[in-house]
């Protein structure tokens, strides 16, 4: 398979993933109450594919990756805005474990696919090869970990130890 466009990118699949399932979880009638923090949520949702697929689209490998830093920075919004929805009483701890698990996922991926272009390639992005095969090559390594694929251990004992994620209801 080679990567010609950046939907072949599986950390932009893994993305658009997230942007469902935020998008999935908002459409629930709690959201309704504060519709603004549920389309600012829904918008931290849909950065990440956005921004990966942004920098695919510049053809240097340092804007792309530039790009991918951006994309970090999204996700880690959109791991902040979870908190806050917790906190709010927006989402359970399941669908906050969810949406954890997701942006675990996305994030390693990217940062070991940054980790390649920046030890095996400078200067210009070969879109026919190089999205390819670190993109296959960094999902075999996401699949072959399967701690990646359960929610972190410390995740829920920190979330809920943490007096400032308790609700006060």
């Amino acid at each position: 398979m080679r990567a010609k466009r950046f939907e072949d990118l599986y950390f932009w699949q893994k993305a658009r993933d997230l942007a469902k399932l935020v998008y999935r979880i908002t459409e629930q009638e709690r959201f309704e109450a504060d519709i603004a923090f549920r389309d600012q949520f829904r918008q931290a949702g849909f950065s990440p594919m956005g921004e990966i697929a942004f920098g695919f689209a510049q053809g240097d490998a340092e804007e792309f990756r530039d790009s991918l830093d951006i994309s970090r920075g999204d996700l880690m919004r959109v791991k902040s805005l979870t908190y806050l929805a917790r906190e709010l009483g927006f989402l359970e701890d399941s669908q906050v474990e969810e949406i954890m698990i997701c942006i675990q996922e996305v994030e390693r991926l990217m940062t070991g696919f940054v980790r390649g272009m920046r030890s095996r390639h400078r200067g210009e992005i070969h879109h026919d090869e190089h999205f390819a095969e670190h993109s296959q090559e960094h999902e075999a390594e996401f699949r072959g970990n399967s701690r990646a694929t359960e929610p972190e251990e410390s995740f829920e004992r920190s979330y809920r130890d943490d007096p400032s994620t308790q609700n006060d209801a």
